[in-house]
């Protein structure tokens, strides 16, 4: 089994690492040799630059999915939309919710914990 059929045989590939290290570049060129595989595939970014849209020639789309071709499609999350939505599907939509959400000891610790908006991100 070559690397490419491994990969392609993957419900889920992470791509990580340090800044300017070229994972949106990783990203972007499996997601073409996947999609060109046949296989349907949706290259996720979680970062705010957004640089995921001028590798595949298409506008940012303020976090909706763009279709770049029949099998491949991206987004970019943004970070805190989904650790904000983690917070409220644990704590439904009502007033404990939106508290938790304005509290400077949830914004605080959102902004300082390590790894987690990526953890809600994959929640």
């Amino acid at each position: 089994m070559t690397l490419l059929d491994r990969l392609s045989s993957l419900q889920l590939i992470v791509v990580t690492g340090k800044g300017g290290v070229g994972k949106s570049t990783l990203a972007a060129v499996l997601g073409r040799i996947l999609s060109h595989r046949r296989r349907r595939t949706l290259v996720l970014e979680i970062d705010p630059r957004e640089s995921l849209y001028p590798l595949f020639g298409v506008p940012p789309s303020s976090g909706e999915i763009e279709r770049v071709d029949s099998h491949l499609s991206i987004q970019n999350l943004s970070p805190r939309d989904a650790l904000d939505h983690v917070v409220r599907s644990r704590l439904g939509s009502g007033i404990v919710s939106r508290k938790v959400l304005a509290s400077g000891v949830y914004q605080h610790f959102s902004e300082g914990a390590p790894g987690l908006k990526e953890l809600a991100a994959l929640g």
